[in-house]
């Protein structure tokens, strides 16, 4: 978990210097998501790593809606294998489509997620 939040944290700060479009939402607009999500790294389950599922559904609750900033993401995730997830990390929006970075505390995995969102 401290490794994704020391990244998080990184790319956050690497990405707001260096993009001059980039700003964080200032105002609490929430908006709901729905997209896909795939796990990023290993998914270990009992001796074999095929055994979950990589991807799935999610659903996700964005504290803003402002296009061109990055917003605060909760939400939870439907895996194709039948498990859940649930998540909290940051999106970055861009018209009616949401780009986001999470952690699954069920899985211990960080996740990446597209999606569209609700206007």
């Amino acid at each position: 978990m401290r490794k994704f939040a020391v990244i998080s944290c990184l790319i956050l700060s690497a990405g707001t210097s260096q993009a001059q479009g980039l700003r964080l939402a200032d105002d609490f607009d929430p908006t709901l998501f729905a997209g896909v999500s795939w796990v990023i790294g290993p998914v270990s389950s009992g001796g074999s790593s095929d055994a979950q599922s990589r991807a799935g559904l999610s659903l996700r609750v964005l504290s803003s809606k402002q296009t061109g900033a990055i917003a605060g993401a909760a939400g939870v995730t439907r895996y194709f294998d039948g498990s859940m997830g649930c998540d909290a990390g940051i999106a970055y929006s861009r018209r009616n489509e949401s780009y986001i970075a999470t952690y699954d505390f069920c899985k211990r995995k960080p996740l990446a997620s597209v999606g569209g969102i609700a206007r």
